[in-house]
């Protein structure tokens, strides 16, 4: 899903309507999107005390005076720390899937999605073996504690590149590149 983030921070009734929709995100996202979401929900309850004391006007300047470019900077940091296919390393099966997809894609992608598939085969393989050694447990704790989260950050990068390739294809076929 993609985010208009003029959209999201032109009020704070739409912005506080995305810190709420994004928290229910936490448990299937990176610690680094966690810590962010809370600095996101730190500066609504700012804002939204300070509308309140104000008399909850219906337009509201100090939005726009004191809190909108705060909001618009921690909004983009999270869109861009999100990972879209929250369930693809909530385990390692989902994880192998997801490598499995990316691979079938290489075709259709540029040099540098790749070579961030290529870092991403590396990583997989060196996750099989050491879950083929514990026997492909389904419930595989050393998952959580050690892989989990550079799987997070080498998916993102598969998924940036893909996204990137695949919105330049539709500018040029719609004639809006620049």
């Amino acid at each position: 899903m993609n985010y208009d983030i003029d959209y999201i921070v032109s009020k704070l009734q739409r912005f506080n309507h995305f810190v709420s929709s994004m928290e229910a995100e936490i448990p299937n996202q990176s610690h680094l999107f966690d810590k962010l979401w809370l600095d996101l929900e730190i500066h609504n309850a700012s804002a939204l005390d300070e509308w309140e004391q104000d008399g909850m006007p219906d337009i509201w300047d100090k939005w726009v005076q004191k809190y909108q470019v705060q909001a618009r900077v921690l909004t983009e940091k999270l869109l861009a720390e999100r990972v879209y296919e929250n369930n693809i390393v909530c385990d390692v099966t989902h994880f192998l899937h997801f490598a499995d997809w990316a691979e079938a894609q290489i075709p259709s992608q540029s040099h540098l999605y790749a070579e961030h598939w290529w870092e991403l085969e590396s990583f997989k393989i060196q996750i099989l073996e050491d879950w083929e050694k514990q026997g492909k447990p389904i419930e595989w704790d050393k998952w959580n504690k050690v892989y989990k989260s550079e799987a997070f950050k080498l998916v993102k990068k598969v998924r940036n590149q893909h996204v990137i390739k695949h919105s330049i294809e539709n500018k040029e076929i719609t004639g809006d590149l620049k």
